[in-house]
């Protein structure tokens, strides 16, 4: 997955396959293992998109060469990225209110595997990425760890899902939100409301308790009424989803550059609101799970928790509160090493050091990448007999 958007709008069975393996594995062991794994080492490294063998052997060189641990390269794709002390569902989520994750103690990774990153954790912070280095196909047994899965999310019955899905396995645009919205902002007097409004936005800092806040709250209250009273929107979600100051602040250039579809559909992205809620045969998400793992009692986790709460790191915590996994008042300072010599990668991003079985693992997967390169392109490069 180039990037964290990738897959946006599909429909995924992600936690159903890693529930079926009873393991996490890292992105290049999903997509160059089984019987044709050559293949798809051809496919991994898009062999039809390089025109020569040379090319090719260079592609192969800067992934698996030398700086190893650069974003993007082998050691990145080698790694099951974990982030510490929190739920990083902004970078590697699911649907809103309908994430499953998984949480592991920080000691069995620091004890048992490879790692690379702050164990302490980093929150809302990109980089709270811990790598953990895998072995070669073990992956990382789930019943060391606990699945959290939404209780009360409703859900398709069939699919799981919040939204409507196709046969395609894509969620349906719900194109009357995004209609509405751009007939809003076209409407006469809208983009006075907008420049008010994004003035109030511009002013909040997020102290809920302060009386200046709690009075910039009501103001936004006051715009939202008046988006249907006056303007004749009426769904509450696209109400507070347009109060967004970046789209109300740059509303007038993005007109003038003719940009607004992409900015419309970019804010309903970003509040939830651009997909096709399901609307038949819903269920609680722990009904469908359960009956899912009652017709597959193999692929249960060993440690389960139902939860409802929208925010998972907020939930994790009053979790770890509720469970006394929590640091003493006199501790709360200090931070706790989890460096385990042996296993601890402490490195920059250009340093480019891994472990010495990574390197290894690299090597081999060099050489048997370069061999397929060669057959790829002896075949690519064949001259058909003739007559034949």
């Amino acid at each position: 997955m180039a990037e964290h958007s990738a897959g946006l709008g599909k429909y995924w069975n992600g936690f159903k396959e890693i529930s079926d393996q009873g393991k996490l594995q890292n992105a290049l062991s999903i997509e160059v293992t089984g019987q044709e794994k050559e293949a798809k080492i051809a496919e991994y490294l898009q062999l039809d998109i390089i025109d020569t063998r040379e090319e090719a052997l260079k592609h192969l060189d800067e992934f698996s060469g030398e700086r190893l641990s650069i974003p993007g390269k082998f050691a990145d794709r080698k790694s099951v990225h974990f982030a510490a002390e929190e739920v990083a569902d902004a970078y590697y989520g699911a649907e809103h209110g309908n994430e499953i994750f998984f949480v592991f103690p920080a000691a069995f990774i620091a004890s048992q595997y490879h790692f690379k990153g702050s164990l302490d954790g980093g929150r809302g912070n990109k980089y709270n990425d811990v790598w953990v280095y895998q072995k070669e196909q073990q992956g990382i047994d789930i019943d060391a760890g606990i699945a959290f899965i939404p209780r009360s999310t409703l859900v398709d019955k069939k699919t799981g899902s919040q939204y409507e899905i196709n046969d395609k396995g894509e969620a349906l645009i719900n194109e009357g939100n995004r209609q509405k919205v751009i007939e809003l902002v076209k409407k006469p007097g809208f983009l006075g409301l907008a420049d008010e409004a994004a003035s109030v936005l511009g002013k909040m800092n997020g102290d809920t308790l302060s009386k200046s806040e709690i009075e910039a709250q009501k103001k936004i209250e006051g715009y939202k009424r008046r988006l249907s009273e006056e303007f004749g929107l009426m769904n509450p979600e696209l109400q507070t989803a347009v109060m967004d100051y970046d789209f109300l602040n740059s509303l007038p250039r993005t007109m003038e550059e003719g940009r607004l579809d992409a900015e419309v559909k970019q804010l309903l992205i970003d509040k939830r609101v651009y997909f096709k809620r399901a609307e038949s045969d819903l269920v609680p998400a722990k009904e469908y799970w359960e009956d899912h793992f009652k017709e597959h009692p193999e692929s249960v986790p060993s440690k389960v928790v139902y939860y409802d709460g929208d925010d998972p790191t907020k939930v994790l915590d009053v979790w770890k509160w509720k469970n006394g996994i929590r640091k003493d008042a006199k501790d709360a300072d200090e931070k706790i090493d989890m460096r385990f010599p042996k296993n601890s990668t402490d490195f920059g991003m250009t340093s480019g050091k891994v472990p010495q079985e990574v390197a290894e693992e690299s090597g081999r997967f060099k050489t048997l990448a370069a061999k397929v390169i060669e057959d790829y392109y002896d075949r690519k490069n064949r001259t058909p007999v003739e007559g034949a």
